[in-house]
């Protein structure tokens, strides 16, 4: 009885997709998922750039131009409104004077 069912395991076990087992690593991290989204919507994309300061009119970042914008909208990876301050790491999406700042974290830099 334990001979045949120690045979059916491993049979089960070999037959059985490789999917089942393995972990599922080939989820999309958000701010990828994000910047897919505003990409194919036609936004250009530069970043992870350094925030420095917002004047009336532009954005100004770290050893990149300023950035000139009509609306601005600041938001985390999932899409949700956040704020900034001087220092944090940004990618920067624009469209015709739309411009949509995506705060990152450090560790996410690497993962888009």
């Amino acid at each position: 009885m334990m001979k045949a069912f120690s045979c059916l395991l491993l049979l089960a076990c070999l037959l059985a997709p490789a999917g089942l087992f393995a972990a599922n690593n080939d989820t999309a991290a958000p701010i990828t998922i994000t910047l897919q989204k505003y990409k194919n919507d036609g936004y250009s994309i530069l970043g992870p750039v350094q925030y420095l300061e917002k004047t009336k009119d532009s954005i100004v970042f770290y050893r990149h131009p300023p950035i000139t914008y009509t609306r601005l909208r600041i938001i985390k990876p999932i899409g949700v409104p956040t704020s900034i301050k001087r220092g944090d790491v940004v990618y920067v999406l624009s469209k015709r004077g739309n411009v949509v700042l995506i705060r990152i974290k450090k560790k996410e830099i690497k993962d888009a």
